[in-house]
């Protein structure tokens, strides 16, 4: 049993931490683990790689890939799908997605019965644990991203951002909000934003990943164009 939550702890979620200058980090997957033995077989390393996400229906994704083209200077609205699908998540890629809670489940609300029998935890035993400061998964989200100098972070689940605060410990810093859609924090390089989605009064509709875009940008928290002016020399002060 120790050894399924210390699997489920350690494993973040997709893409490849050594090349990418971009986290996201979502609220948790949305398909629960079938059997028990499936903690067992989880990947033992924080983030593992896809070759893309050809033709993946879930606007996540999309709206991942609209924000990373958009933010290499790419005409995204057409670019995108192709980064989708080839790119995202591949080997020496510009991003990852990370998930704040480790077992997936159809809704962020529910508790399925079977992670109980499984793991002797109840809903909030789960939930205490993964905010422990000291060995929980913030605590390893934390440590994790430390060790990759803190690259920029986009947060997205507007229900989850006391969470989100928590796990980057940002509850006394100052941020940059906007329309209460989002909120930028510029010192510790974390944003956060609505859940990835299309619909409804905050759905990421394009001129919202436009907004975002441009107001990295305004603000100079674009990371892959603080990358290219290390690499010519021009360093922003």
């Amino acid at each position: 049993m120790s050894d399924r939550l210390e699997n489920a702890l350690r494993f973040l979620g997709y893409g490849d931490p050594r090349s990418a200058r971009l986290w996201f980090v979502g609220i948790e997957e949305a398909l629960g683990f079938e059997k028990p033995e499936d903690l067992d077989r989880i990947v033992k390393y924080p983030f593992t790689a896809y070759d893309g996400c050809a033709g993946s229906p879930t606007p996540v994704y999309a709206i991942m890939s609209q924000i990373v083209t958009g933010l290499l200077g790419q005409s995204w609205e057409d670019e995108w799908p192709a980064y989708r699908d080839r790119v995202l998540f591949s080997s020496g890629s510009e991003a990852v997605q990370a998930n704040l809670y480790p077992l997936g489940k159809a809704h962020v609300s529910t508790w399925p019965q079977q992670y109980t029998d499984w793991l002797g935890l109840t809903a909030d035993q789960y939930y205490a644990w993964v905010a422990d400061e000291n060995s929980g998964r913030f605590a390893f989200i934390r440590q994790t991203r430390s060790e990759s100098e803190n690259p920029l972070t986009i947060c997205f689940g507007t229900t989850v951002w006391h969470d989100f605060t928590k796990c980057f410990a940002l509850d006394e810093s100052l941020f940059f909000g906007y329309q209460d859609v989002f909120r930028f924090y510029p010192e510790e390089r974390v944003i956060l934003t609505p859940f990835f989605w299309t619909g409804g009064k905050k759905g990421m509709t394009y001129a919202r990943v436009q907004k975002l875009i441009d107001l990295i940008n305004e603000l100079g928290m674009n990371p892959y164009m603080e990358s290219n002016q290390q690499e010519s020399g021009h360093v922003r002060k």
